[in-house]
């Protein structure tokens, strides 16, 4: 297996391989990038003003369509919880892949492996299986039911982290982006803060994924493979609510 970093990160083709890659899965997906706060926070209020409304109901917004300005201040919000996020409209069959290309702000590894390593992961919350696209609605109305229980919110929300991580490791590593050391770097780093952040904290399944693997593996992985071994891996470790 050779890896091979890229000198710089380039979010179209990113965008561009992963619809080759993942056709299906992305065929209704927007990739939305910039180098700003008001290029994501602009675009990703135009993608909730275009979406189901009961996509926005479920999110506590009003159940009517509204100008693109009328959600700036939710887009703003997500911008700020994470420079890198996914957004799902199961009733409109619609997905948002929105990105921040600033590295700084993405601490796991380095220089132009994070935005790479980001961006699997960030991909892998549309395509996997149990990433998001298939619970985000049961999600958003187990969270909403379970105000005063915030355990619970943070186990679903790991559940995601976890098939996000072990799909964006094994993509990234299939792709020669990052190498098996810069996994155990992010496990690393997700332990690390696992009292501030909990839902984030993949490490025993990152580590125990990579336990399972070798070159040869590694090398026969192709897209689908890998987002099956993926889920099946991330079912293991999925924590009982």
């Amino acid at each position: 297996m050779v890896y091979s970093p890229p000198p710089g990160f380039d979010f179209n083709a990113a965008a561009a391989q992963a619809r080759a890659e993942y056709p299906d899965e992305t065929l209704n997906i927007t990739f939305v990038q910039g180098n700003s706060a008001y290029a994501i926070i602009t675009q990703t209020a135009e993608w909730l003003s275009e979406a189901s409304t009961g996509f926005i109901a479920l999110h506590g917004g009003p159940a009517e369509r509204k100008p693109p300005a009328f959600h700036e201040p939710a887009a703003r919000q997500m911008f700020y919880s994470s420079s890198a996020f996914t957004l799902y409209d199961p009733e409109g069959g619609k997905g948002l892949l929105a990105f921040l290309t600033d590295a700084k702000r993405y601490p796991d590894l380095l220089g132009a492996k994070n935005l790479a390593y980001a961006f699997q992961h960030e991909l892998a919350h549309l395509v996997a299986e149990g990433g998001a696209t298939k619970t985000v609605s049961v999600l958003a109305a187990a969270i909403d039911a379970h105000r005063n229980a915030p355990e619970k919110e943070i186990l679903m929300m790991q559940q995601m982290e976890i098939v996000a991580d072990c799909l964006g490791a094994l993509n990234s590593l299939r792709l020669g982006l990052i190498t098996p050391d810069d996994v155990e770097t992010v496990a690393a780093r997700r332990a690390a803060r696992a009292e501030k952040d909990p839902a984030h904290d993949t490490s025993a399944a990152l580590r125990a994924l990579m336990q399972a693997l070798d070159e040869n593996k590694i090398s026969a992985l192709t897209p689908q493979s890998a987002k099956k071994m993926a889920e099946a891996h991330a079912a293991k470790f999925a924590p009982r609510l």
